[in-house]
């Protein structure tokens, strides 16, 4: 990597890439919006990534990210967040969780927590649709995460989904069943994800607005109704009293601000 741009990170690098493209800002303008009280940015970091002489395989962020990058800029910790809450799969933050464990070519250096879970094989119908249904709205009701299609639950090992399955997926399919056995209805987004030579298929869910997602019909074995479901570490099961009692108690609280809104506006 150029010495001029050590300390520029991969998700800032896809910033600055956008930033260069929407071509409103010149290298003086970019440069400063990522220079900190630690770090000093000059314009020729930023012709550096322009040329490719770094950062080279390093996608482009989003016009959203970018947007919120600018609102969050002088607070990193933030800035960092706000990039990936706006876009969770772009390939800058896929890459960043999801890595091959060192010394190994097909083996996923990650555990299955209360923000990730792990599948073989990818079932788009019947009681392997159910299952996974399951989880996303587990993960609803919890903090979000994501399903990892293609690598083995016992031992991370990379066994990948064909491409052209993934390629076939139909999101509206999932989408109709979703409605049908959730209310509200989970917030998720797929992606295909290379690594050790193969494709993961990744479905990410966001943590759902409005708690708690609620089962609405019987599906198989997995699903059944009024049933809520919620992850754990390493699990997503129906969820227990004192998760259900802190997901009403922040609904509670989050119709009192709503009408605490209200009631100012009109005053």
């Amino acid at each position: 990597m150029a010495k001029g741009v050590r300390n520029i990170e991969a998700w800032e690098a896809a910033l600055i890439k956008a930033m260069l493209a929407e071509g409103k800002l010149t290298n003086d303008q970019i440069a400063f919006h990522f220079a900190r009280l630690d770090r000093t940015v000059n314009p020729g970091r930023i012709s550096e990534i322009k040329l490719g002489h770094c950062h080279a395989e390093v996608e482009p962020a989003t016009s959203a990210q970018v947007a919120a990058y600018l609102r969050t800029c002088r607070m990193p910790g933030d800035a960092r967040k706000a990039f990936f809450d706006e876009v969770p799969l772009h390939p800058v933050n896929l890459k960043a969780l999801f890595r091959l464990r060192d010394g190994t070519a097909d083996v996923l250096d990650v555990a299955e927590t209360d923000r990730v879970e792990c599948k073989e094989s990818f079932h788009q119908r019947g009681e392997g649709r159910a299952k996974f249904a399951r989880t996303i709205a587990g993960f609803s009701n919890a903090r979000g995460g994501f399903l990892l299609f293609g690598v083995r639950d016992d031992d991370m090992k990379i066994v990948g989904v064909d491409p052209a399955h993934i390629a076939n997926f139909d999101g509206a399919t999932l989408d109709r069943f979703l409605s049908d056995a959730f209310a509200p209805v989970p917030i998720w987004e797929p992606a295909e994800y290379i690594i050790g030579g193969k494709s993961i298929f990744i479905i990410y869910v966001r943590e759902a607005p409005r708690k708690p997602v609620i089962c609405t019909k019987n599906e198989g074995q997995s699903l059944k109704e009024a049933e809520i479901y919620y992850r754990y570490p390493s699990e997503t099961r129906r969820i227990k009293y004192a998760e259900l009692v802190g997901l009403l108690d922040e609904r509670t609280k989050t119709t009192e601000r709503r009408w605490a809104d209200v009631l100012r506006q009109v005053e």
